[in-house]
């Protein structure tokens, strides 16, 4: 797992990102996560949990969002104990 940046705030999901072929609500959330972070360049997005073989389309959207790719982490399933809880 990596680090966390000490001086961003980060907004996270954590859980499967489709289910039976369904998506959980990913591209919603990027889509939101655009028009926050054009409005607070401070915030980045970290989406744990995988699978990862829909981070491509997910991709596209931050595109179409116009956001920094960077300011979006997407990360396979981990381990409970290595999903960090970042304190300020």
């Amino acid at each position: 797992m990596r680090d966390y940046p000490r001086k961003k705030r980060i907004a996270s999901y954590v859980g499967k990102f489709h289910t039976n072929g369904m998506e959980k609500g990913i591209p919603e959330i990027i889509r939101a996560a655009g028009r926050l972070a054009s409005e607070n360049p401070d915030w980045d997005f970290y989406f744990v949990g995988g699978p990862l073989d829909r981070v491509r389309a997910y991709e596209n959207i931050i595109r179409e969002c116009g956001a920094p790719r960077s300011r979006y982490v997407f990360m396979d399933k981990q381990p409970i104990q290595q999903v960090s809880v970042c304190q300020p």
